[in-house]
């Protein structure tokens, strides 16, 4: 169980820098 739950923080930190890396290209001047 404890794992699972690790896993999923891991996932969605993954998601989130994804993200943030997306929303980097789209907004170039920041």
């Amino acid at each position: 169980m404890e794992k699972r739950l690790i896993d999923m923080v891991q996932e969605y930190k993954n998601v989130r820098q994804k993200v943030g890396r997306n929303v980097m290209e789209f907004f170039p001047r920041y």
